[in-house]
């Protein structure tokens, strides 16, 4: 086995495991006064060959153990295993929302019919739902609010980017025009920065007032996506 410097355990390779098995066998043979036969294809190589595969498997299953002790090392499962211990749950990804300028030939109210989903697209293919009930056009021009069909950040789009109508109401032109970005889009939160939220929990538990339990009230508010908060005396 090998231990690094932070105590990680590491496991070996089952010709690593078969190459010390002959030497420690062959250095035990010769303090006898004996020799042994290592070459491949003799008894003590296949022999050792055997424990090596053996072994190899019993080494990994404990590096994976060493690993997952504590966060900064965890496999996925076990980060998530640890989030559920701690108390720190997995922040959610966030779907980004967007006003949109559309455009009608007749000024007027257009309603979108209830039990029918209207769907709006980028140039890239990303979709866009309709939240709006009914938009009023007026010189022209009218917003609705659309909410992209994914989480994450990459279908965010910038103020005067077209969208499409998949299928445009009656009466509205096919297109519009992002006029502003009402909430951006986050993606999921990735293990590595949900383990080091578990790791900086430990490091600096809730008590009664104290930096983590100001923090935590701030990062826990709902109404505005805040990713770190900072506490200064």
């Amino acid at each position: 086995r090998r231990l690094t410097g932070h105590m990680s355990y590491t496991g070996r390779a089952r010709d690593t495991i078969r190459d010390s098995l002959l030497s420690f066998w062959s250095q035990e043979y010769t303090a006898a006064g004996e020799r042994l036969l290592i070459a491949p294809g003799s008894d003590a190589y296949l022999w050792a060959s055997a424990l090596a595969v053996m072994l190899e498997g019993l080494e990994a299953q404990a590096e994976s153990v060493a690993r997952d002790i504590l966060p900064d090392q965890a496999s996925d499962e076990a980060i998530a295993r640890h989030g559920s211990v701690d108390g720190v749950a997995r922040r959610a990804g966030v779907r980004s929302r967007h006003t949109v300028t559309v455009t009608a030939g007749v000024d007027a109210t257009y309603t979108f019919p209830t039990g029918v989903t209207y769907r709006m697209a980028y140039s890239d293919g990303t979709l866009y739902t309709v939240d709006s009930v009914a938009v009023t056009i007026a010189a022209g021009t009218g917003t609705i609010t659309v909410t992209a069909a994914d989480i994450g950040a990459d279908p965010t789009r910038a103020v005067a980017d077209v969208l499409t109508f998949v299928s445009a109401p009656t009466g509205l032109d096919a297109t519009g025009t992002v006029a502003s970005v009402a909430t951006t889009g986050t993606d999921l939160e990735s293990y590595s920065m949900w383990a080091a939220r578990i790791i900086a929990r430990r490091q600096e538990r809730p008590a009664s007032g104290n930096r983590a339990d100001w923090q935590g009230w701030v990062e826990g508010y709902t109404g505005t996506t805040i990713t770190r908060a900072y506490v200064y005396p």
